[in-house]
């Protein structure tokens, strides 16, 4: 299974909206965003297909978090 590299909502979700990673960062300001934080987390995922969409929202969290430095 291929993602693109950017990240989109998809009309039903690759993973639950529950998510407490997801809930988490929906209601984080972009500017706030904890670079190191993110990448430790990133860094903590064992990645395969239930994960990867997962995966590509945080790395699109940290490539719009560049975006302000």
């Amino acid at each position: 299974m291929v993602y693109d590299i950017n990240w989109k909502a998809p009309s039903s979700p690759p993973f639950s909206m529950e998510n407490e990673l997801y809930q988490k960062y929906s209601t984080t300001k972009i500017g706030d965003i904890t670079v190191n934080e993110v990448k430790t987390l990133l860094g903590s995922i064992v990645l395969n297909e239930q994960t990867a969409p997962l995966v590509a929202y945080l790395s699109t969290l940290l490539r719009v978090r560049a975006l302000l430095d």
